[in-house]
């Protein structure tokens, strides 16, 4: 059986396939979205989350539910559509830093193994490198960029003004810091400069764990947590983090109830992750967690290393230096639909990453509780005030 009426243009092209197969379905608001119990989101431009037909109860009559490959088939669908707006530009890579959880700069990160094939990945762009890169995102239509480092941000040399550039582009940004250098000056500028939002790294509300996990200046921590009031103040929405290791694990409620009361904008809580053969694994990993091609949360979310190496999500970052990678040889466009065309291919290096990734997330669970939406997902949970 089927459902007709309200179908997104979109996907047409596939119903129409099924119904040449002469396949049996029926979609509905109900269960196009669900998933054994789970919520999804597709990839697939923003006409498809956005239109009033797509929503779900997250309760499909189990008569209805839709088949792992019937989604799959959905997913890959879209994803033909899906062009990014939204990237990473990461130009430096000093930390002030080492935490032993990093996955630049802590255990096991030396020269001798991470870096040893990655050595494109330790280095500092120049100016007019970042610029060069700036330009032909701006082309592609990107119109929000991360400036980022694999370190702390403000050791980047030239973070001002390649900032004032992308934002002059017509660029919106945001960043990840450890909070550790940032001053009620600094914040100024950084509003000014266009940075919409910015994510502090903390880990703990409490000096002696994070001496222990982050560093053990003291003027470090203070300032760390000094800032998402600064930065709420000069207007920049501020995501504050927590991930949980093995010193910390019994402080997330502590650290979630302290920043609520703050009302910062988002609170996240994620997994410790540690790099190993080229793949990101999960400190804490599910075991089983199901596959589902073409639903990965992290898909999509483009990243260019120092190197120029560019890749189509932040667990494919971890990858060996490839030449054939490069942003300035390939272009954003090339970026994109090879990794799209990955997907598909049955037998592609994408796929076998994808499979024993730890950050491999097909499906977020959602909740209003006391003004804040709740995300969960297995890598993470984020709290965003209402």
């Amino acid at each position: 059986m089927m459902r007709k009426e309200n179908i997104p243009e979109k996907l047409k092209p596939l119903l129409k396939r099924w119904e040449k197969q002469e396949k049996e379905f029926y979609i509905s608001p109900d269960n196009l979205f669900t998933y054994n119990h789970h919520n999804l989101k597709y990839k697939g431009g923003e006409d498809i989350p956005l239109a009033g037909w797509f929503a779900s109860n997250g309760k499909a009559d189990d008569k209805y539910k839709l088949s792992k490959e019937d989604v799959e088939d959905i997913a890959q669908e879209l994803l033909k559509y899906y062009k990014p707006t939204k990237w990473t530009l990461i130009l430096d890579w000093h930390c002030n830093y080492q935490c032993p959880m990093c996955c630049y700069h802590g255990d096991g990160m030396s020269d001798t193994d991470y870096y040893k094939d990655r050595g494109g990945q330790k280095k500092v762009i120049s100016k007019d490198k970042a610029y060069e890169r700036i330009d032909c995102l701006v082309e592609y239509g990107i119109n929000s960029l991360s400036i980022m480092s694999m370190g702390e941000i403000l050791l980047y040399p030239y973070w001002k003004e390649v900032s004032d550039y992308a934002h002059n582009k017509g660029m919106d940004l945001w960043t990840i810091t450890n909070g550790s250098l940032w001053t009620e000056d600094i914040v100024k500028e950084a509003a000014n400069m266009g940075y919409t939002d910015i994510r502090v790294s903390l880990d703990t509300i409490s000096y002696e764990t994070y001496a222990k996990i982050r560093s053990n200046k003291k003027e470090y921590f203070e300032r760390a947590m000094r800032l998402p009031e600064l930065l709420m103040k000069y207007g920049i929405k501020v995501n504050v983090h927590f991930v949980e290791q093995k010193e910390n694990k019994d402080e997330k409620q502590e650290f979630l109830e302290y920043w609520k009361d703050k009302k910062v904008d988002s609170i996240s809580i994620a997994k410790q992750f540690y790099c190993e053969n080229e793949t990101v694994k999960d400190m804490y990993a599910e075991m089983g967690k199901e596959y589902i091609e073409g639903l990965c949360t992290a898909f999509g979310n483009m990243q260019t290393l120092p190197d120029g190496n560019t890749h189509c999500c932040c667990g494919r970052m971890f990858e060996a230096t490839s030449e054939e990678r490069k942003l300035e040889s390939i272009g954003c466009q090339n970026v994109m639909e090879d990794a799209i065309n990955n997907m598909r291919t049955a037998e592609s290096e994408m796929r076998k990453i994808c499979y024993r990734c730890g950050m491999y997330v097909p499906y977020s669970d959602e909740k209003i509780m006391d003004g804040w939406k709740i995300i969960k997902n297995s890598e993470r949970e984020t709290w965003m005030k209402l």
